[in-house]
Protein backbone atom coordinates (compact mmCIF):
# COMPACT_ATOMS: atom_id res chain seq x y z
CA UNK A 1 0.00 0.00 0.00
CA UNK A 2 1.31 3.42 -0.87
CA UNK A 3 2.09 5.88 1.93
CA UNK A 4 -0.71 8.29 0.96
CA UNK A 5 -3.31 5.53 0.79
CA UNK A 6 -2.31 4.27 4.22
CA UNK A 7 -2.63 7.70 5.80
CA UNK A 8 -5.92 8.39 4.01
CA UNK A 9 -7.31 5.13 5.33
CA UNK A 10 -6.15 5.68 8.92
CA UNK A 11 -6.90 9.40 9.26
CA UNK A 12 -9.96 9.07 11.51
CA UNK A 13 -8.17 6.83 14.03
CA UNK A 14 -4.73 8.45 13.83
CA UNK A 15 -4.99 10.74 16.86
CA UNK A 16 -6.40 8.08 19.16
CA UNK A 17 -3.40 5.84 18.43
CA UNK A 18 -0.77 8.55 18.99
CA UNK A 19 -0.40 8.10 22.73
CA UNK A 20 0.20 4.39 22.17
CA UNK A 21 2.66 5.00 19.34
CA UNK A 22 4.64 7.62 21.28
CA UNK A 23 5.42 6.22 24.75
CA UNK A 24 6.55 9.62 26.06
CA UNK A 25 3.81 11.59 24.28
CA UNK A 26 3.68 14.56 26.69
CA UNK A 27 7.45 14.93 26.83
CA UNK A 28 7.76 14.54 23.05
CA UNK A 29 5.50 17.49 22.34
CA UNK A 30 6.35 19.43 25.50
CA UNK A 31 10.07 19.55 24.73
CA UNK A 32 9.36 20.49 21.11
CA UNK A 33 7.21 23.39 22.30
CA UNK A 34 9.80 24.47 24.86
CA UNK A 35 12.59 24.84 22.29
CA UNK A 36 10.67 27.17 19.96
CA UNK A 37 12.76 30.36 20.08
CA UNK A 38 9.96 32.95 19.98
CA UNK A 39 8.01 34.91 22.54
CA UNK A 40 4.45 33.72 23.04
CA UNK A 41 2.91 37.02 21.86
CA UNK A 42 4.88 37.17 18.59
CA UNK A 43 3.21 36.91 15.20
CA UNK A 44 5.07 34.02 13.60
CA UNK A 45 4.44 32.14 10.40
CA UNK A 46 4.70 28.38 10.85
CA UNK A 47 5.02 25.63 8.24
CA UNK A 48 4.11 22.14 9.43
CA UNK A 49 5.58 19.46 7.16
CA UNK A 50 3.59 16.24 7.18
CA UNK A 51 1.06 17.97 9.39
CA UNK A 52 -1.36 15.07 9.38
CA UNK A 53 -4.31 15.84 11.64
CA UNK A 54 -2.70 19.10 12.76
CA UNK A 55 -2.03 18.03 16.34
CA UNK A 56 1.46 19.55 16.62
CA UNK A 57 0.37 22.81 14.97
CA UNK A 58 -2.63 22.96 17.26
CA UNK A 59 -0.38 22.63 20.31
CA UNK A 60 1.86 25.38 18.92
CA UNK A 61 -1.22 27.56 18.32
CA UNK A 62 -2.22 27.18 21.97
CA UNK A 63 1.13 28.56 23.10
CA UNK A 64 1.47 31.11 20.27
CA UNK A 65 -2.05 32.49 19.73
CA UNK A 66 -0.93 35.06 17.12
CA UNK A 67 0.81 32.47 14.95
CA UNK A 68 -0.34 31.72 11.40
CA UNK A 69 0.01 28.22 9.99
CA UNK A 70 0.47 26.39 6.72
CA UNK A 71 -0.23 22.70 7.17
CA UNK A 72 1.27 20.56 4.41
CA UNK A 73 0.43 16.89 4.01
CA UNK A 74 0.12 14.41 1.18
CA UNK A 75 -3.08 12.96 2.66
CA UNK A 76 -6.21 14.96 1.99
CA UNK A 77 -8.05 12.83 4.58
CA UNK A 78 -5.52 13.85 7.25
CA UNK A 79 -5.90 17.50 6.29
CA UNK A 80 -9.68 17.15 6.60
CA UNK A 81 -9.14 16.04 10.19
CA UNK A 82 -6.87 19.05 10.72
CA UNK A 83 -9.58 21.35 9.37
CA UNK A 84 -11.94 19.98 11.97
CA UNK A 85 -9.36 20.57 14.70
CA UNK A 86 -8.87 24.20 13.60
CA UNK A 87 -12.55 24.90 12.82
CA UNK A 88 -12.72 27.77 15.31
CA UNK A 89 -9.73 29.64 13.85
CA UNK A 90 -9.98 29.15 10.10
CA UNK A 91 -8.43 32.51 9.19
CA UNK A 92 -5.01 31.68 10.59
CA UNK A 93 -4.57 28.25 8.96
CA UNK A 94 -3.99 27.29 5.33
CA UNK A 95 -3.86 23.73 4.04
CA UNK A 96 -1.55 22.46 1.30
CA UNK A 97 -2.18 18.99 -0.07
CA UNK A 98 1.13 17.88 -1.60
CA UNK A 99 4.09 15.60 -1.14
CA UNK A 100 6.71 17.94 0.30
CA UNK A 101 9.44 15.41 -0.50
CA UNK A 102 8.76 15.80 -4.22
CA UNK A 103 7.25 19.27 -4.63
CA UNK A 104 8.59 22.63 -3.42
CA UNK A 105 6.60 24.66 -0.92
CA UNK A 106 6.38 28.36 -1.61
CA UNK A 107 6.70 31.07 1.00
CA UNK A 108 8.87 32.23 3.86
CA UNK A 109 8.42 30.95 7.37
CA UNK A 110 9.68 31.86 10.82
CA UNK A 111 9.38 28.30 12.02
CA UNK A 112 9.22 24.94 10.25
CA UNK A 113 7.99 22.02 12.31
CA UNK A 114 7.43 18.32 11.72
CA UNK A 115 6.40 15.86 14.40
CA UNK A 116 6.10 12.43 12.83
CA UNK A 117 6.79 12.79 9.15
CA UNK A 118 10.36 13.44 8.15
CA UNK A 119 11.44 9.91 9.09
CA UNK A 120 9.67 8.84 5.87
CA UNK A 121 12.22 10.78 3.79
CA UNK A 122 15.11 9.06 2.11
CA UNK A 123 18.58 10.50 1.61
CA UNK A 124 18.34 10.35 -2.18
Amino acid sequence: MKLKEGFDKGAKEYDSARKQLIPCFDEFYGIALDVIPFQEKECIKVLDLGAGTGLFSYLVSQRYPKAEFVLCDLSDAMLEEAKSRFSSCKSKVKYVNKDYSAEPIEGKYDLIISALSIHHLTDL
